[in-house]
């Protein structure tokens, strides 16, 4: 199958079984996670955190996610070949994710994210990238991903000033497909969509994004009428996150609500991350699409209880015990 051709029918049935369950391609990121009284900032008023951490952020957090919930995952991309590169690295490698495909970009900066958390749970995110130029595209991540049975990418992965270049992430999802894997794309926040968005759609089997980003690309108002946009320009579900109400799952034979757990919102960066990591973890567990939905809403609702993200995301036992007070 190439990328021009009409998506599979239920790509996410009877997987494969390969070396990697997931493989993320880029949006590895530095985040410094800041907690904060109360929001907004005050211009020359100095408010006090008590603690601050240098954590792993961006796609790190679906692949930590991911192991915590038994998956053998790898990630190709890029970090700066700085001190942030190298802390998330080892934050990632004690977590038990492969990084043979992460290259260490001389004379680039790793990604950063400064995150600002209110005790009620309101946030604020500042940072970005600098970029100069791309890493080179490596022939080894292709193998990476023939031997992968789901790769996973997010908006920031297609941005022009990704540390992999956007459009070897594109060129990445096009030759998991083509080799049988299944490719997911988070769509991210509206301020990160490049124009190679449009064009990695139409090359992903599974996509993932909020209400607010669905219906924002589809100029859709109503979520159900943007997931059924999107599924006509190639991928062959899609999963609508909707915050503490669940998530909608929407292919073209079937549509699922799948209602969200009530726990006490500390911190919801990473959320989304952690979501996606339990969805792709039910479906490798032959789990139908609504006990994987309900999986990705245990996940989110665990993380949101915790501050922070990478090391700091719940583990395991965590989740199966909101599973177990699965609403009725």
């Amino acid at each position: 199958m190439t990328h021009d051709t009409m998506p599979r029918e239920r790509p996410w049935e009877n997987l494969p079984r390969r070396k990697w369950d997931l493989t993320t391609i880029g949006g590895l990121a530095m985040d410094l996670i800041l907690p904060i009284t109360s929001l907004p900032l005050e211009a020359g008023k100095h408010q006090h955190a008590d603690w601050t951490r240098w954590e792993a952020g961006g796609s790190s957090n679906t692949l930590i996610m991911s192991v915590r919930l038994g998956l053998k995952t790898s990630s190709i991309g890029a970090l700066g070949d700085d001190r942030a590169g190298q802390l998330v690295a080892d934050i990632l490698t004690v977590e038990g994710v492969d990084l043979q495909g992460v290259l260490f970009a001389p004379d680039q900066t790793t990604p950063l994210s400064v995150n600002v958390v209110a005790e009620n749970g309101e946030h604020v995110f500042a940072g970005g990238w600098t970029l100069s130029h791309p890493v080179p595209f490596q022939a080894s991540w292709l193998t990476t991903l023939e031997e992968t049975t789901v790769v996973f990418a997010t908006g920031y992965a297609l941005t022009p000033k990704a540390l992999e270049g956007a459009e070897s992430a594109l060129t990445c999802m096009r030759h998991a497909q083509a080799h049988g894997g299944l490719v997911c794309l988070d769509l991210g926040p509206e301020e990160y969509w490049s124009d190679l968005v449009a064009p990695a759609i139409a090359a992903t089997d599974m996509l993932l994004a909020t209400e607010e980003e669905i219906c924002a690309w589809s100029k859709q108002a109503d979520s159900l009428a943007a997931a059924q946009a999107l599924l006509a320009a190639g991928p062959a579900l899609v999963v609508v996150k909707t915050g503490p109400r669940g998530c909608q799952i929407v292919s073209v034979q079937e549509q699922w609500t799948c209602p969200g757990f009530k726990v006490d919102l500390v911190d919801p960066i990473g959320a989304g991350d952690s979501f996606a990591a339990g969805f792709v973890a039910a479906l490798l567990q032959g789990q139908s699409l609504h006990d994987a939905g309900m999986m990705a809403n245990a996940v989110g609702a665990a993380a949101v209880t915790h501050m922070g993200t990478g090391s700091l995301l719940p583990h395991r036992d965590e989740i199966e015990a909101l599973l177990r007070s699965r609403p009725s």
